[in-house]
């Protein structure tokens, strides 16, 4: 990374922002990680629509943004200058499959995703603030209402996808939002919550759901002891600490205790 390009990264957090050239914008994704990222690319040195600008000055044009999943993909006109990106887990915000790279519309929420991670950015610099789960949650909603406002991003499951298919790799993607529940499975794979049953195995969604999550608790347990159990339970979709201890019980026998000390035996 540049002497010149700045990194800010929540304690624990799953997003990070970075400034600077495009090679430390790329280097976000070439990170080793678990899961492929998404990064939500603003060009820094182009000005807003309807902003003159000054006319001493016309270099400046109207503002690019992008949605990369491949840095390669990134036109070689958008490499230049300095740029502000957003990197998330990919999973976190769609089950779709996204293009390598996507223009992005100046709509209000691109604009105002702009002004957000440079605000946060800002306090990052100034006062060695760190952000966490909570500004997390935000940036991911963030991301997620970009990608379904560009449709253009993304391409959905084929059609001839089976029902089963899809609510599996739906729960994939979204089974660490903790607000995430059978109801609204069923509403985002637009069928009844009859038909979703149906095409669940044995025990139904929500024991998938449950047994994703757990899976997910059972690693960040044993690979980040850092990390207090109500953060586990966050970061895996149960919410608080005492729903994950019940289902580590009812499902597993265990507690988190029990699982860090095995995986450091």
């Amino acid at each position: 990374m540049c002497a010149s390009d700045r990194l800010g990264a929540g304690l624990h957090a799953e997003c990070s922002i970075v400034a600077g050239g495009f090679g430390a914008i790329a280097g976000l994704l070439g990170r080793p990680s678990r899961e492929p990222r998404l990064l939500l690319v603003h060009r820094l040195d182009e000005r807003d629509p309807g902003d003159p600008g000054d006319p001493e000055d016309p270099g400046a044009g109207p503002p690019r943004s992008l949605l990369v999943t491949h840095p390669r993909a990134v036109p070689s006109e958008s490499r230049g200058g300095h740029t502000l990106a957003l990197a998330a887990p990919l999973t976190r915000v769609t089950n779709a499959a996204l293009a390598p790279a996507t223009n992005l519309d100046q709509t209000p929420l691109v604009r105002a995703s702009r002004s957000m991670m440079a605000g946060l950015l800002s306090d990052l610099d100034h006062d060695g603030r760190r952000f966490g789960l909570g500004i997390d949650d935000v940036l991911l909603s963030l991301l997620r209402g970009i990608v379904l406002e560009h449709p253009d991003a993304s391409r959905t499951a084929p059609p001839e996808a089976t029902t089963a298919t899809r609510l599996r790799a739906f729960i994939e993607a979204r089974h660490t939002d903790s607000r995430l529940d059978v109801a609204q499975v069923a509403r985002e794979l637009g069928i009844s919550r009859r038909q979703l049953h149906r095409h669940a195995p044995d025990g139904g969604v929500a024991a998938m759901l449950a047994e994703r999550r757990l899976a997910t608790a059972r690693d960040l347990l044993a690979a980040h002891r850092a990390l207090t159990v109500a953060e586990v339970a966050e970061r895996s979709g149960f919410g608080t600490a005492s729903r994950l201890r019940a289902q580590l019980a009812r499902r597993a026998g265990g507690t988190p205790k029990a699982i860090r000390q095995a995986a450091s035996a």
